[in-house]
Parts: C-alpha cells; sequence; structure tokens
C-alpha cells in the first residue's frame, strides 16, 4: 500500500493549504505547482551531488518498461550483432546522469539483473566475446530520434525493471504504465514523489516562495505569530 503522504497530490494540496493563508491560489493549477515540484527538486538534487557528491537513496524509483522485438540494424548502433534486439516500446523517461548519480538498474521481473553494455567492453578480448554473445546487456540507444532502452537478447521478455533517478517522477510512471486505451492508467497525482523526509520542509518553504511571494505588512507580522501554517 502507498503512502499517501509521498503522492504529488499529497504535496500540492499542502501547498494550497499553506497558499490560502497568504495570497489567491485559484490562478495557479496543479501542473504548475508540480512543475515546480521537479525544478526545485532537480535543484536539490544538484546541491546533493555537489556537497555530498551522492544522492539520496529515495529519489531513485523503480518503473516496468515494457518491450517489443525489433531488427538490431533499424534500431541501433550500441551493440555490434547482427541479429534481433529487444527495445522499449515507448521512449525512456529522462533520467539523471552524473557520475556521482547511480547509473540505470535494469533487471528482470524474476531479479535477474542485466548489465550496462559499457561494462563488457573493458574486458579481456578472449572472454569479451563469450559474455557478448550469452549474456543480456542493455545500453540507451536512439531510436528515431527517441531515448530507448535496447537489450541484446531475444528470450521471452516481454518487459524489464528500471531504476534510476527520473527526473519526471509522475511522468516516469505514466509514460509506461498507461496503455493506448487508457485502461491502466493511474491519476498522475497518485504518484509517489520521491523526496526524502528530511528535505520536504526545504521544499516547502522554496514552493512558497516561487508560488506564493508575499511583502510583509505591520499586520502581515502580527498576524505571523498567530499563525502557523501546516507543512510536508
Amino acid at each position: 500500500m502507498q503512502d499517501s503522504l509521498n503522492t504529488v497530490g499529497f504535496y500540492i494540496d499542502i501547498i494550497r493549504e499553506s497558499m490560502k493563508e497568504t495570497s489567491d491560489d485559484t490562478e495557479i493549477s496543479d501542473l504548475q505547482i508540480y512543475a515546480a515540484m521537479i525544478d526545485i527538486r532537480a535543484m536539490l538534487i544538484d546541491q546533493e551531488i555537489t556537497k555530498r557528491k551522492e544522492i539520496d537513496e529515495t529519489y531513485y524509483q523503480t518503473i516496468c518498461i515494457n518491450l517489443c522485438l525489433d531488427d538490431y540494424a533499424k534500431c541501433c548502433t550500441s551493440f555490434n550483432i547482427n541479429k534481433k534486439i529487444l527495445r522499449s516500446k515507448t521512449q525512456l523517461p529522462d533520467y539523471i546522469t552524473h557520475k556521482y548519480v547511480r547509473p540505470l538498474i535494469v533487471t528482470t521481473v524474476d531479479g535477474e539483473q542485466i548489465i550496462p553494455y559499457q561494462k563488457i567492453t573493458n574486458i579481456k578480448w578472449d572472454k569479451y566475446w563469450d559474455i557478448h554473445y550469452t549474456t543480456p546487456t542493455y545500453d540507451v540507444s536512439n531510436f528515431n530520434n527517441i531515448r530507448t532502452l535496447v537489450i541484446n537478447d531475444t528470450h521471452s521478455l516481454v518487459g524489464v525493471l528500471v531504476t534510476g533517478a527520473f527526473i519526471d517522477p509522475a511522468g516516469a510512471v505514466l509514460s509506461q504504465a498507461c496503455t493506448e486505451d487508457n485502461a491502466d492508467c493511474i491519476e498522475w497525482k497518485d504518484v509517489i514523489f520521491p523526496m526524502p523526509s528530511k528535505l520536504r520542509a526545504v521544499l516547502h518553504q522554496m514552493l512558497m516562495e516561487r508560488l506564493a511571494p508575499v511583502k510583509d505588512t505591520p499586520n502581515d507580522v502580527a498576524n505571523d505569530s498567530q499563525s502557523n501554517p501546516k507543512q510536508f
């Protein structure tokens, strides 16, 4: 059962409640609030990378990527092979790439890890070809100007689990969860928003400063001592 305190909708509701105490929130849409959440979250991640040389595990999320069989020659430049491969049916969501950020982790639904293609290119030549043709590896390729996950394996995989620090958490989930008839689509505000609990107050403050700037007046200063807006 997902924790409602971590959903996109929870953050939006709290911000709206706080804004009502300082300004009119009716002119700001939920999508505008969420866009600000994404932007500020990215700023906090960048600050954490600079300071700690890593990011909190909370920022990572796992999504399911559906796969389809395709010709190597049509979609891939990564693998030095000439056979069928698997590729993602939809665009791989944008994710943070940095030397201090863990690269994508790709696993089967049974938990078998699929290693990055780059890892085997440095193996000694006599072992490289054995691994290259017998071990499933993945890479991110440009297919028709679309960021695509490709796997040099043609076994009966219809999907894989991909873990990464995705820039748009709700968009990452919905881009893969929604079918053409929207039968499996979920409400975007019900998606978990990966954010460390220690930074929720910081996120709240920065959102309020961006979305509802208020100039203090003598009455405002007096009222501040009597009001205590709810925070995350």
